[in-house]
């Protein structure tokens, strides 16, 4: 969006993506958002206008609420440590051929199924 962004301006710019792609108000039922002020001013907004909106509900999204206990628990020493020796475990294989070789094989000998590891992201 190239305005502010504003609930009323999200609010409009939902309308203009829903009209555009034909969406019937009776199945304009849900909008998931973050717990951002601005999202739940958009919601309230969008409930003003039930001939567009139908009877439109705001959805806290589960990853938005879950990711600051996460980053709580992520601050415990021994959970910090344990994460820490992953992300340098994960770091050594994927520099490592020798390494990366060596867990496939013992993948392979445990017939389990060779997945390649990857590193966390904070988000």
């Amino acid at each position: 969006m190239e305005v502010n962004h504003t609930g009323v301006n999200i609010a409009e710019q939902l309308g203009e993506v829903a009209d555009a792609f034909a969406i019937p108000n009776y199945k304009r039922v849900a909008v998931v958002h973050d717990n951002a002020s601005n999202m739940k001013l958009c919601t309230e907004t969008l409930k003003k206008e039930p001939e567009k909106w139908g009877n439109v509900q705001g959805v806290y999204c589960s990853g938005h609420t879950l990711q600051p206990c996460i980053n709580t628990a992520l601050k415990q020493d021994k959970i910090r440590r344990t994460v820490s020796a992953a992300r340098n475990l994960v770091g050594h294989l994927s520099k490592s051929a020798k390494a990366s070789a060596a867990l496939k094989d013992k993948q392979k000998q445990q017939n389990v199924v060779a997945h390649k590891l990857i590193n966390d992201v904070a988000t």
